[in-house]
C-alpha cells in the first residue's frame, strides 16, 4: 500500500504544513502488525521526484487505518485502506485550536454566540525569543435575543472544542436594561500595543454610518457596513504562505459632513463588527523568517489640509470570531470627513459605525453571579457554514463524542459541580480539556420583565485563559506550568512560581483529580 501526501488546503489553496507533506509522521495498523515513518518523499534514485510511502501488509487485503501526524500538529486517520495502491490524502480542513465556545439558550435551542477567552491566550509566539501577554478579562456581548430565561435562569454552555485547554476562573453576568432603540457594548478589543480596553459599559442612542465606503480595489463597499449580516465589505488578498496574514489592505469610509456636529469634549468611539482569523504560533514563526509580523489595525484620517495623518497607531483586532470591537476616538475627529483602516491581517469587517457615548447611568445594570455550574464530558458541536461565509459556526445541537485530538498532559478538574470555583477571580479556575463542557445558570427569578419600550441585553464577564498545542506555543504539550494572577508573564521566570496557599492546595486535592497522561 502507498500512501502521497500534501499539505495544501482544498479549501483556499492554503498550507500549514509543507505542501508537499514533508516531515509528517505515519502509523500504519494492519491486523497486529504496526509501522511507524517519517515521510520524505525521498525513497527513490537521487534523480527522481518525491514518491509515495510505500507500506509492506505480508499479504493482507487491506489497512485497518493510516494516522497522519502532520507537522503542523493536526492528526488526521484514515480507515479501511485497499492494498495495492496509491492513496492520496491532503491535510484535513480543520481547526486544532482557537478558545473555547459560548452557547446562550434563545428560548428554542442553545444558540451559538461566539468564542471567548482567546485574548487570554498562554505561550502565543509573538516574535523570536517573545511571547504575548494574556489579556485575563474579557466581556462578551450577548444580543437580547440571544439568550431568555428558561425556568427561571438564564443558561450557557462554555465547551472546547479544539486541541486546547482552557482555564476559567471566573464567570458573571451583566443584565442590562436600556432603550430598545438604544444599544449597549462594552469596550472590548485585543490589544497588541494599543490602550488595554477598558470594559466600560457603552451605551450608543445615534450611529454615524460612513456616506460612502471604498474596498482596496476600489469597489464600494458601503452598504455592506450597514448591518451585522456575515456580508463583508471586501475579502481581503490572503498571504498563502501564511494562514492568519494578507497583503496589507486599507478600507476608506467617508463620512462627508456628519462629524462636525461632534463636540470636541464628547466621548466618541469607532465600532468594528468583524471577526479574524488568528495566526498560529507556528504561522507567525514562519512568517517572521520571511520578515512579516503582525500589523494590527492602523487608523488614518485627513485632516484639515487633507493629507492623511496617522491618529490610532496601532487600534488592536478583534478578539476572536464575530463581534463588536471598539477604539476610543474621542477628541481625534476635529475637521475629519475620512478615515482610513489598514492591516495586514485576515480581518474581515461586517459593520462600521461612529458614535456619541452616553455613561452607563442612563441604563440599569444587573449583576449576576453563577447560581450553578456543573463540569461535565459533552463531545465536539459540529463545526459548518450556514450561508457558505467564515467564519465557521457550532452547532450545539449536533455533535461527535470523540475527535482525533491530542490531549494535553497533566491534570484537569474532576466532573461535577464547580460553581464555588467560578464565582471569584482567585486563580481557583475549572481547567476544561477537548470535548468538556461548563453548563451554568444564573438566577433571573428575582428580576423583573424590562418596561415597555425597554429591553435586556447581556455581557459575559470572564476571566480566563487558553493555551493551544501549537509546536511554537509554550510548553504546548501540558497544562502546566498553571497560570496565576500575579505572574508577569507567560511561561514565567524561574523566580515566579504558582502560589503555594491553603486554599489553592485544597483546590488541587479536591477538583484536579482528573490526570491525562502520554
Amino acid at each position: 500500500i502507498a500512501s502521497a501526501l500534501t499539505g495544501i488546503r482544498g479549501r483556499d489553496g492554503r498550507t500549514r504544513s509543507p505542501a508537499t507533506g514533508f516531515g509528517a509522521k505515519l502509523t500504519l495498523r494492519s491486523g497486529l502488525h504496526e509501522q511507524t515513518r517519517l515521510y520524505t518523499g525521498l525513497n527513490g534514485g537521487p534523480d527522481q521526484s518525491w514518491l509515495p510511502e510505500v507500506f509492506g501488509l505480508g499479504g493482507a487485503t487491506n489497512a485497518d487505518y493510516l494516522h497522519i501526524l502532520w507537522p503542523d500538529g493536526v492528526a488526521q486517520d484514515e480507515l479501511d485502506l485497499a492494498a495495492g495502491t496509491t492513496h492520496k490524502f491532503s491535510e484535513l480542513q480543520r481547526k486544532i485550536s482557537s478558545c473555547p465556545v459560548l452557547f446562550a439558550w434563545n428560548g428554542e435551542r442553545f444558540g451559538f454566540v461566539t468564542d471567548f477567552a482567546g485574548v487570554g491566550g498562554l505561550g502565543y509566539f509573538a516574535a523570536p525569543g517573545e511571547y504575548s501577554q494574556p489579556q485575563v478579562e474579557e466581556h462578551v456581548k450577548i444580543e437580547p435575543g440571544q439568550l431568555v430565561p428558561k425556568d427561571g435562569a438564564y443558561e450557557l454552555r462554555i465547551t472546547e472544542p479544539m486541541e486546547e485547554v482552557a482555564y476559567v476562573d471566573r464567570l458573571e453576568l451583566l443584565a442590562i436594561d436600556h432603550p430598545a432603540a438604544w444599544s449597549v457594548f462594552p469596550d472590548e478589543r485585543l490589544a497588541i500595543t494599543g490602550p488595554k480596553p477598558t470594559h466600560d459599559l457603552l451605551v450608543v442612542a445615534d450611529r454615524f454610518f460612513p456616506v460612502h465606503a471604498t474596498a482596496p480595489d476600489g469597489s464600494d463597499a458601503t452598504a455592506r457596513l450597514r448591518t451585522v449580516d456575515r456580508q463583508y465589505a471586501y475579502e481581503p488578498d490572503l498571504d498563502r504562505r501564511f494562514i492568519g496574514f494578507c497583503r496589507p489592505h486599507t478600507l476608506e469610509l467617508d463620512y462627508g459632513d456628519q462629524l462636525a456636529v461632534l463636540d470636541r469634549g464628547e466621548h466618541v468611539f469607532l465600532f468594528i463588527n468583524g471577526f479574524i482569523e488568528y495566526p498560529y504560533s507556528s504561522t507567525v514563526y514562519g512568517a517572521s523568517q520571511a520578515g512579516v509580523g503582525w500589523e494590527s489595525i492602523r487608523i488614518d484620517a485627513d485632516g484639515m489640509e487633507g493629507a492623511w495623518q496617522t491618529i490610532v497607531p496601532d487600534a488592536g483586532v478583534p478578539g476572536g470570531m464575530a463581534r463588536m470591537f471598539t477604539v476610543d476616538l474621542t477628541g481625534r475627529l476635529r475637521h475629519t470627513r475620512r478615515l482610513r483602516l489598514t492591516t495586514n491581517l485576515e480581518l474581515c469587517y461586517d459593520q462600521i459605525f461612529i458614535a456619541r457615548v452616553l455613561g452607563p447611568e442612563r441604563v440599569t445594570v444587573h449583576r449576576l453571579a453563577p447560581g450553578t455550574a456543573d463540569f461535565r464530558r459533552v463531545g465536539f458541536a459540529l463545526e459548518h457554514s450556514p450561508d457558505g461565509q467564515l467564519p465557521w459556526v457550532y452547532d450545539y445541537e449536533r455533535s461527535e463524542p470523540t475527535a482525533p485530538f491530542q490531549v494535553q498532559r497533566g491534570p484537569y478538574t474532576r466532573y461535577g459541580p464547580v460553581t464555588e470555583l467560578l464565582q471569584d477571580y482567585d486563580d481557583r479556575y475549572v481547567m476544561v480539556g477537548p470535548g468538556d463542557e461548563i453548563a451554568v445558570r444564573f438566577e433571573a427569578a428575582q428580576l423583573t420583565p424590562p418596561h415597555a419600550g425597554m429591553t435586556r441585553s447581556f455581557v459575559l464577564v470572564s476571566h480566563a485563559y487558553c493555551k493551544d498545542m501549537d509546536l511554537y506555543t509554550a510548553t504546548p504539550e501540558t497544562v502546566e506550568p498553571l497560570p496565576f494572577r500575579g505572574m508577569s508573564r507567560y511561561p514565567y521566570p524561574e523566580s515566579e512560581h504558582f502560589p503555594d496557599t491553603p486554599s489553592l492546595r485544597e483546590w488541587k486535592q479536591t477538583y484536579n483529580t482528573r490526570h491525562v497522561s502520554p
